[in-house]
């Protein structure tokens, strides 16, 4: 490996640093990526290229800064993408991968003298909808959730580095992300037409969801770590001009699955009620997960009002059509 090229990323074998180290392979640099060992998504990650030459597997956990620090070394450019995002646990999980994984990777890039790190956190920073819009520079604002918190807390924490220690970040809050492979968004929407029911709630009927494709969410990422102007600030990367709703998305993918469906719409209040008896029986120990957590509740039946600007100022722009990507994705879902 050339060490003038080297990119490290954590995360890569997630949805994001998939399309992110697809990118960086694409232009000829190499990449250093960090998994845990025994990663499940290794091998299917390193399936994804013919030559990999380019890739360095080093097996580390980000919790732990000594198992993480020597990897730092000869690194170019650092994209810290990993997190915990799924499940429903206590915050002090969430806090260990997202706040205190966090610092350890910053130290590392500080203490390696790393000329660049882009963190990714996610646009829940900036809180529930309080009738303003949200723009790139809102304040962040607590859910009192502890997925959407610990990464409040862990964006806090990069924004300190860079006045306290002079650390050069940016910092990218994406939409909702999905792209191939995406274990979220469309396996829930497909389980649903597969039922024949699909749930709605809230504003999920009418409003328009802030999409935004792994490969125009790579492209931010290199584009922030290329960009002075960018260091110490907040991203937004999203884009509803294209008007995408839920039910769009429900469309698309019972087309796709070739399958009807009946749609029921349930009060918000309602929603967030069964989220919370469900937390409450999982607490007891009569269930062992969730129907569904009042995250999610928030997440999708409520209205966010973003209007970023900081992504078009440093010249990203979305280049994936969703509706069409979004086919596509649920077409190679099915022959998983």
């Amino acid at each position: 490996m050339d060490n003038k090229t080297i990119s490290l990323i954590t995360g890569a074998t997630g949805l994001a640093g998939r399309a992110l180290s697809k990118r960086l392979l694409s232009e000829g640099q190499s990449i250093r990526i960090l998994v845990l060992k025994n990663d499940p998504l290794l091998a299917s990650y390193l399936a994804l290229f013919d030559d990999k030459r380019a890739i360095q597997v080093c097996e580390c956990d980000i919790t732990n800064y000594l198992s993480i620090a020597k990897y730092f070394q000869g690194v170019s450019c650092v994209y810290h993408v990993a997190a915990l995002v799924t499940g429903d646990h206590p915050k002090s999980i969430y806090d260990k991968v997202n706040v205190h994984g966090t610092r350890n990777v910053l130290d590392a890039t500080l203490n390696a003298k790393v000329k660049r790190i882009i963190t990714v956190a996610t646009a829940d920073v900036y809180g529930l909808p309080s009738g303003k819009t949200i723009t790139d520079t809102s304040e962040y604002r607590y859910w009192g959730e502890p997925y959407a918190d610990s990464k409040i807390d862990a964006a806090k924490l990069v924004k300190q580095y860079v006045t306290e220690k002079g650390l050069n970040a940016s910092i990218i809050h994406p939409g909702w992300v999905f792209g191939p492979g995406d274990q979220n968004l469309i396996p829930a929407i497909t389980e649903m037409i597969d039922s024949g029911t699909v749930i709605s709630w809230g504003a999920m009927k009418t409003s328009v969801l802030d999409m935004i494709h792994v490969d125009d969410l790579a492209n931010a990422m290199v584009i922030a770590s290329r960009s002075g102007n960018t260091i110490g600030n907040d991203i937004i990367v999203s884009d509803n001009s294209e008007g995408v709703t839920f039910p769009d998305l429900v469309a698309i993918a019972g087309k796709q699955l070739n399958k009807s469906y009946k749609t029921i719409h349930l009060p918000y209040w309602l929603m967030m009620a069964i989220a919370k008896v469900s937390a409450l029986l999982k607490k007891l120990g009569v269930v062992k997960s969730t129907v569904l957590t009042s995250t999610d509740v928030r997440s999708f039946g409520l209205v966010f009002p973003f209007k970023p600007q900081a992504a078009k100022n440093m010249g990203w722009k979305r280049k994936v059509d969703t509706r069409t990507a979004f086919s596509e994705c649920v077409k190679a879902s099915m022959s998983q």
